[in-house]
């Protein structure tokens, strides 16, 4: 590295030499600095990171010293130079061009040095970070459609061929029951004995006619019974068959033609 025309070059080198040896992530390079006015000169710089402790870690924070050809007498410009992945955060002590603001740096004389001016840097930098990391949208933000759950079929309720169907009496029974429902249990019984009052049993005009009576018992159908007419009719058949005689054994029948 050569320090051929700085006005003191011998302060330049000792300064240069620190500054290598203090923060080794710091390396020297000559590139062309643009003034404010766009004026070009080509000039040294230091480049690299600086590290800066921050709630407990240590980040490499990205920085930037151009030394004019006056210096050490003139002070350094310096800048923060964030990667693509950093957003520079402008505040006291950096603008939004990067550039970087110091008390140090605003009182500069040929008896500053550079180590010390780095070190306030660090310490500001530890309280206020001049950059931070780009975040992508947080993962909490993100929300994932979630597809409706599929219908489920809904399967045919097949009655079983080996239901006995309900008989007349039984339908007029649940027709009874559901009516009597918001009635007291009284009132639904005198309900389904009047409904079997007016039943007749099924079959053949032959068939005697069935009443039925009224159940004591919450919950039994009501008692089949024979009508009058036809407990009368049962009588009379049994009278006719006790007073038909009784027919002879067919051994005495051949006995007593043996002996005529």
């Amino acid at each position: 590295m050569s320090e051929e025309g700085f006005a003191d070059t011998n302060e330049a080198f000792t300064q240069f030499t620190a500054i290598r040896d203090k923060y080794p992530l710091l390396f020297p390079a000559f590139a062309d600095y643009v003034y404010e006015n766009g004026r070009r000169q080509g000039l040294l710089c230091f480049h690299g990171t600086i590290p800066v402790p921050y709630h407990g870690a240590v980040f490499n924070i990205p920085v930037k010293f151009w030394f004019p050809l006056e210096f050490p007498t003139h002070r350094p410009m310096c800048y923060v130079t964030p990667t693509p992945a950093m957003i520079v955060k402008a505040g006291k002590y950096v603008d939004d061009k990067c550039k970087i603001y110091h008390p140090y740096l605003a009182s500069w004389s040929a008896e500053s040095q550079m180590v010390e001016l780095i070190a306030q840097l660090i310490k500001v930098f530890s309280t206020e970070p001049p950059v931070y990391a780009r975040t992508t949208e947080p993962a909490s933000q993100m929300v994932m459609a979630q597809e409706p759950p599929a219908a489920q079929p809904v399967k045919p309720k097949v009655q079983s061929a080996f239901v006995r169907p309900m008989s007349a009496v039984e339908s007029e029974l649940a027709g009874v029951s559901a009516a009597a429902g918001s009635t007291s249990v009284d009132s639904a019984h005198h309900g389904l004995a009047q409904a079997a009052a007016t039943v007749t049993s099924a079959g053949s005009s032959a068939s005697p006619q069935a009443t039925y009576k009224f159940n004591s018992v919450p919950g039994r159908p009501p008692i089949p019974s024979l009508s009058p007419t036809t407990a009368q009719q049962q009588q009379q058949q049994q009278q006719r068959i006790g007073s038909q005689p009784a027919s002879q054994p067919e051994s005495q029948h051949m006995t007593s033609h043996r002996n005529s």
